[in-house]
C-alpha cells in the first residue's frame, strides 16, 4: 500500500524522536541491582510504642531501623541484625555484623568473622556493646542479658556473659555447653564441660541475688536443657558410657522448684526402668507436659559391639542399586540417611517413679 509523502514524512518524523528517547534512558546495571532494598520482618516493643525492622540489599549493605512513631526520626544501625526488646519496653538489643568490603579482607588474611552485640537504652540512646558475641539470650523481666562468645578454634563450649543492662556490671562463665533462661523469673541455667571431665555440671545462676549453685556435678556430660513453662522446674540428660555399647544412654534429671536450697534432682537412671533393649537419647529434647508431672523424652534402641559390622580389608564397591520398590530414589535416601538415624520412639516418665512408659511403636510417627 503506498502512502502520501506527507503522511509519510509525518509518520517518519514521530517516529525518530520516539526511539531517540528510548535509546536515552539508562539501562539497568549489576551494581544497580546491589541497591535493590528488601523488607525484613518487623517486631514491635511490647509498648507498641516502638517498631525495629531490617532492611537487605544485593550488595550486602544492609541495615537495621528503629523508628518510634510517624513523626520521629529513624535510627539506623548499618549491618545490624537480630533485634529483640526487652520486656519492660526499656532496651532493644542486637547483633551488628561487619561490611561486605571488610569481610572479604578478614577472609583473605584468614581471619575470623565476627558480630559485635549492642544494647540500646531507648529513652536515652546510650549504648552498650560487646565485642566478639556470636548470640545473646535476654531474661524474661529484661533486666539481664546472656552474651555467648565465640567458641575457639576446635572447642564446643563457649564463655558466656550476663550482662545486668541497669546497673552495668558483668559476670563470666566459662566452659559452658548449654544454657537457658527460666521464663518465671531471672534464673539462668547452665551446663559446663571442662577438659578431661573434672567440673563437670549443671549450675544455677540467679541474677537477682548473684547467687551461684551447683546442681549436679560429674565427669559425665549433660545435654538438653529444659524449662518447664512459667515455672522453676528443670530437666537435664546425663551421659553414660558403656563398653560393650557403641552408643550413648542418658539418665534424666529433674527438679522441682529448683531455685529452693533444698531442691533435690529426681533421676530416672540410664539402665534401670527403660525398655529392654532401648536407650533414652538426646536426639530429642526432653519436654514437661503443662502440669510438672510428666516428661517426654526419645527412645532409640541399643548397639551392641559385639553385633557392629567388622570392616573389611577389601575395597567397597561404589556401585549404587536402587530397587524398584524402593520408595525414595538413592540420593533422598542418602539426604534422608541422617534424619532417620536420629528418628526415636517416644516416651513418657511420671518424675520420681521408677519406670518409663514407652507410647511411640514406629520411628517415622510424629
Amino acid at each position: 500500500m503506498n502512502r502520501p509523502p506527507l503522511l509519510a514524512a509525518l509518520a517518519l518524523a514521530v517516529l525518530v524522536p520516539s526511539v531517540a528517547t528510548a535509546q536515552d534512558k539508562p539501562l539497568v546495571t549489576p551494581k544497580d541491582y546491589g541497591r535493590w532494598e528488601t523488607l525484613g520482618a518487623a517486631r514491635f516493643s511490647p509498648n507498641g510504642a516502638w517498631l525495629a525492622y531490617t532492611i537487605s540489599r544485593g550488595n550486602e549493605e544492609n541495615e537495621l531501623r528503629l523508628r518510634r512513631d510517624a513523626n520521629s526520626a529513624t535510627t539506623v544501625i548499618p549491618y545490624g541484625m537480630q533485634p529483640s526488646f526487652t520486656a519492660d519496653s526499656r532496651w532493644v538489643a542486637y547483633l551488628v555484623g561487619v561490611s561486605p568490603t571488610e569481610r572479604e579482607r578478614l577472609t583473605k588474611e584468614k581471619k575470623p568473622v565476627h558480630n559485635n552485640f549492642v544494647a540500646r537504652n531507648l529513652a536515652s540512646g546510650d549504648t552498650i556493646a560487646v565485642a566478639d558475641i556470636a548470640s545473646f539470650s535476654l531474661s524474661a523481666d529484661g533486666h539481664f542479658v546472656a552474651l555467648t562468645r565465640y567458641a575457639a578454634e576446635g572447642k564446643r563450649v563457649q564463655d558466656v556473659l550476663v550482662q545486668d543492662l541497669a546497673k552495668g556490671t558483668r559476670l563470666v562463665f566459662s566452659n559452658v555447653g548449654e544454657q537457658a533462661w527460666s521464663d518465671a523469673r531471672p534464673l539462668l541455667a547452665f551446663t559446663v564441660a571442662a577438659d578431661g571431665g573434672n567440673g563437670n555440671g549443671v549450675q544455677l545462676y540467679d541474677a537477682n541475688t548473684g547467687a551461684v549453685r551447683v546442681l549436679e556435678s560429674s565427669t559425665s556430660l549433660y545435654r538438653g536443657l529444659t524449662w518447664r513453662a512459667r515455672s522453676e522446674d528443670l530437666a537435664v540428660l546425663r551421659t553414660k558410657v558403656e563398653r560393650e555399647f557403641r552408643d550413648t544412654s542418658f539418665a534424666l534429671l529433674a527438679w522441682s522448684g529448683v531455685s529452693a536450697p533444698t531442691a533435690v534432682a529426681k533421676t530416672q537412671d540410664a539402665t534401670q526402668g527403660v525398655p529392654a533393649g532401648y536407650r533414652i537419647t538426646d536426639y530429642r529434647r526432653p519436654a514437661w507436659s503443662k502440669d510438672g508431672r510428666i516428661i517426654y523424652v526419645g527412645l532409640r534402641k541399643r548397639e551392641p559391639v559385639a553385633d557392629a559390622i567388622k570392616k573389611s580389608d577389601e575395597k567397597v564397591s561404589d556401585v549404587e542399586i536402587w530397587h524398584t520398590k524402593d520408595v525414595q530414589v538413592i540420593p533422598a535416601q542418602r539426604s534422608a540417611e541422617q534424619r532417620d538415624l536420629r528418628a526415636t520412639l517416644l516416651a513418657s516418665w511420671r518424675v520420681g517413679e521408677p519406670n518409663i512408659t514407652q507410647i511411640g511403636t514406629d520411628a517415622s510417627e510424629s
